[in-house]
């Protein structure tokens, strides 16, 4: 959950637009969540992301204030069994190399 302050100035002093704001905030969520869920599994937990919720349905259910608004879901807990694998491309075959 992310809080929108809406008299937020950007650094000309001036205010930012809403979506730019929420924008910069879903961003924010996104890291926020990637070190939530790497803190978990270095701790033995599994996580699963859910973002394909009804949002206002879920603001509305647990009495969000509207100066907030949900981004992401995760779920947090130990797996019952072992995971589905993956395919994944090579790590060579999508790295690139600057040097």
């Amino acid at each position: 959950m992310f809080q929108l302050r809406r008299n937020q100035r950007n650094a000309n002093g001036s205010k930012a637009p809403e979506e730019a704001r929420k924008n910069i905030a879903s961003f924010d969520a996104g890291l926020v969540s990637m070190q939530l869920m790497l803190i978990a599994k270095d701790r033995g937990y599994d996580t699963v992301t859910m973002c394909g919720f009804n949002k206002e349905e879920f603001a509305k259910r647990f009495n969000v204030f509207d100066r907030f608004f949900p981004v992401v879901l995760i779920s947090v807990g130990k797996a019952a069994g072992t995971a589905y694998k993956t395919t994944r491309m090579p790590l060579d075959e999508v790295l690139l190399e600057y040097i």
